[in-house]
């Protein structure tokens, strides 16, 4: 499946330039930006001495697409209930301009921990850690959470079953790049 490109939301924009800070960009483009702004912003602006700063500003997100669309990641899932955490890590990986599949560059590895206590009734307490590596074993990035309540049932499928969603909401709504 394809991921559907998504235009960020426009949090700033310079006046009289044309220039706007989208959400979610790096802290570098954030950097560069503001110092930017605050130039542009004054009563008197030396044109010249910013006119490189503007336009390695104005080249960054042509640069990160490019970049973007090299990414393929393979998501491997263990601890999973009827796929409901891969299909939310899938879809947080795709919205963030990763493409998924089953071979790439990176290696997307998944941990579902239902951390089972009790009997009749028995609680879970799930939890979630995913590592992000490069094809050669490089740490990209990592995550973790954890539900935030406990999940009473008399069968752990029934338990699985509430709590899983819960936390695939959580993953989406927190996990960021």
């Amino acid at each position: 499946k394809t991921p559907v490109a998504v235009k960020p939301k426009v949090v700033d924009t310079i006046e009289n330039y044309g220039y706007e800070l989208e959400e979610g960009q790096t802290a570098l483009y954030k950097k560069l930006y503001d110092e930017l702004s605050k130039e542009l912003k004054k009563d008197t602006v030396d044109e010249e001495k910013y006119a490189s700063d503007r336009e390695l500003v104005s080249e960054i997100p042509s640069l990160l697409a490019l970049e973007l669309k090299n990414l393929t990641v393979n998501v491997s899932v263990s601890g999973d209930y009827g796929d409901i955490i891969a299909t939310a890590v899938k879809k947080v990986l795709s919205e963030n301009g990763f493409v998924v599949g089953n071979s790439g560059n990176y290696l997307a590895s998944v941990i579902v921990e239902s951390n089972v206590s009790g009997s009749e009734p028995l609680v879970i307490m799930p939890s979630v850690e995913i590592k992000v590596e490069s094809k050669d074993g490089k740490p990209v990035c990592a995550y973790s959470t954890a539900a935030k309540e406990k999940t009473p049932s008399y069968s752990l499928d029934k338990a699985q079953k509430k709590a899983f969603p819960l936390l695939a909401e959580k993953i989406q709504q927190e996990m960021k790049f």
